[in-house]
């Protein structure tokens, strides 16, 4: 899943490239790949036309069943450089929703809507770390001087291969994959390869030695044969599953079980899941349909595909931009908090013995002594939070002479924190509010000055307002919150 630096990354360029402005904000949604695919197919009737169940021979169009009030649709959506798992409950209104035209009101009207159901989980198992694990394979096999040598020597001849696989990979069904080497890489390699009578290549034991510490083996190569003579790889079925897409999807694998796992723990049952989803250009790989089938099978529901998995994703984005309301409420996948000051407790006391904080400071005002960083929770890890929900806390000045407020923002990924120096607790952002002059002699106490600090949770970002009842003065800050 995108973290929050990566995303602020992506809305400054959209800033810079005059897509959006920071006045308006909200005409730019982030939407996350596995959600916007959830919203193509669980959100739009026409996309669920168009979608096949997976079986063991292959896509066949089947349609799946109509989803009703309370399913759960696991998706899996895998691209080039990530896979990401998220669960959806399916909320359905019966009247349905009024107004606005076309696909995207089309499929508000007909009632169906999202609830994420558990947090997702992202991990670096795309299509990229299958290309990256058959470099290292090939890599081994020729030698890793000779490959590293050819990589140097001719770009082209890499692209080219790069290229070749690509194709290779979206076409192939299992069984073996033949790869022809670029002429420049097989030139290379035959040079420095000693050729036995019957013409296949035999390397001495320093190059298998090379080999093992290049990544290969000798289990590995009983499965990867190379002619000699046209310089055509052939890659086993055994190696392909285990070596090549083995690695990555064993990882998507892990990451979907611990969704469903996290799921459980809301209260959302697997079992009771209409469907996995699976969407992303990597989805196109007939090797990861199997796995996820076999996955699919041990919870007993169907393993679905659209007919263009990675456009899934395009569509749904669209929907969203035109109807975010589509997903009514997210998971937070960070506890937020703001740092605050409250009175001195005995429990401050005895945590500060033991860790050293928080700071003990005395109030003259109010002859009182108070526990500087605190953390105040707003929203915990987990929860779940309507789209456009705002959470509301009071507070006052600290000292009858402060001119200004500031308040920190705070994220953390424990679901339960109580000071700002917490372990994995992380500044995010901060408000600051001037004061008017003489706000003091407005009140007859200091504490009786209070101003409001908002937490409010858009479809794809969290807004810090900081707000004066009194002068009606406000300021905000805004930061991604998925």
């Amino acid at each position: 899943m995108w973290d929050e630096a990566a995303k602020a990354k992506l809305r400054g360029a959209a800033n810079r490239a005059g897509m959006v402005t920071s006045a308006d904000p909200e005409s730019l949604v982030l939407a996350l790949e596995p959600e916007a695919a959830a919203v193509t197919v669980a959100a739009s009737a026409p996309q669920r036309q168009q979608l096949s169940t997976v079986t063991a021979r292959g896509p066949q169009k089947k349609r799946p069943q109509e989803l009703e009030a309370g399913d759960v649709v696991m998706v899996v959506d895998c691209g080039g450089g990530t896979a990401d798992v998220t669960l959806h409950e399916v909320v359905v209104d019966t009247e349905g929703r009024a107004g606005g035209g076309g696909r995207a009101a089309a499929a508000a009207a007909e009632g169906v809507h999202l609830l994420e159901a558990a947090v997702g989980k992202g991990v670096l198992a795309g299509g990229r770390y299958v290309d990256a694990a058959l470099w290292r394979l090939l890599r081994g096999r020729v030698g890793p001087d000779v490959w590293d040598e050819w990589q140097r020597q001719q770009p082209r001849e890499w692209t080219d291969l790069a290229s070749s696989w690509e194709t290779t990979k979206r076409a192939m069904k299992g069984l073996t994959v033949q790869l022809q080497l670029p002429p420049g890489l097989v030139r290379m390699w035959q040079q420095h390869q000693p050729i036995d009578g019957s013409g296949s290549s035999a390397s001495p034991p320093e190059r298998q030695t090379a080999r093992r510490a290049a990544g290969g083996s000798p289990s590995v190569s009983l499965g990867v044969k190379l002619c000699s003579a046209t310089g055509v790889v052939e890659l086993s079925e055994a190696v392909l599953e285990e070596h090549v897409f083995g690695p990555a999807m064993a990882q998507i694998v892990t990451a979907a079980e611990e969704v469903k796992a996290s799921g459980l723990g809301q209260g959302k049952k697997v079992t009771k899941a209409s469907a996995v989803l699976l969407a992303g250009g990597f989805g196109n790989s007939r090797l990861l349909q199997r796995r996820l089938l076999r996955l699919a099978g041990e919870w007993g529901v169907p393993l679905l595909l659209p007919r263009d998995p990675g456009a899934a994703v395009v569509t749904g984005a669209a929907l969203l931009g035109a109807e975010p309301g589509l997903v009514r409420a997210r998971r937070c996948r960070f506890t937020y908090g703001i740092g605050a000051t409250t009175p001195w407790s005995d429990e401050h006391e005895m945590h500060a013995a033991i860790f050293g904080y928080p700071q003990k400071i005395m109030n003259l005002e109010d002859q009182a002594y108070y526990a500087d960083a605190v953390f105040a929770t707003y929203v915990r890890s987990g929860q779940l939070v309507a789209t456009d929900s705002t959470v509301t806390e009071r507070y006052c000045p600290m000292r009858s002479t402060q001119q200004r407020v500031k308040i920190p923002l705070y994220a953390t990924p424990a679901p339960a924190v109580r000071y700002v120096a917490d372990t994995g607790v992380r500044h995010v952002a901060e408000v600051i509010m001037e004061l008017p002059k003489g706000w003091r002699k407005t009140v007859e106490r200091r504490l009786d000055y209070q101003f409001e600090v908002d937490m409010r949770f858009g479809a794809s970002e969290i807004t810090v307002v900081a707000r004066d009842p009194r002068s009606h003065n406000a300021v905000a800050v805004r930061v991604d919150w998925r």
